[in-house]
């Protein structure tokens, strides 16, 4: 049974090891490159549209999970789907969360300087054909899909 005294604990850590993996990735980018990889601006673009949405998401769930550990009170008021709140499916979902955020980590990692958030329309790199990428040109964008499905 996945007690919600576990998941006061496990999500935060979770969101902080994604959350800070992003950060460091995009730091460690930048120093290689000499720019930063993220490339989304704020256009009418349909790229930079996507980005706000991915920016806006990551801050709700983020939202969600300090309002999960701070109140129950409050968490109860505004999300749980009771046929949802079992346990087979908090198993299921923190196993493919956690399956998912490996799978961004090493496929970030496969990617060495050619990662970027977004379309860098600028600049040329290789194309990466090793790894993951060996089955899908877009393994990163399926990892973080997955997190958003089941966290």
């Amino acid at each position: 049974m996945i007690s919600d005294q576990f998941l006061r604990w496990y999500l935060p850590m979770y969101a902080a090891v994604y959350l800070g993996w992003i950060v460091w990735r995009s730091r460690f980018i930048s120093k290689q490159i000499g720019k930063s990889p993220k490339v989304f601006g704020r256009s009418d673009s349909v790229y930079d549209y996507v980005g706000r949405w991915f920016t806006l998401i990551r801050v709700l769930v983020l939202a969600l999970i300090v309002t999960f550990v701070v109140s129950e009170d409050a968490y109860q008021r505004l999300v749980p789907i009771p046929y949802l709140e079992v346990n087979i499916l908090r198993i299921i979902g923190l196993g493919l969360a956690s399956i998912a955020l490996v799978w961004i980590v090493l496929a970030q990692t496969q990617m060495r300087t050619s990662w970027r958030m977004g379309i860098d329309r600028n600049t040329t790199t290789v194309l990466v054909v090793h790894g993951l990428f060996s089955r899908s040109r877009n393994p990163i964008y399926l990892g973080v899909m997955l997190i958003r499905r089941w966290l």
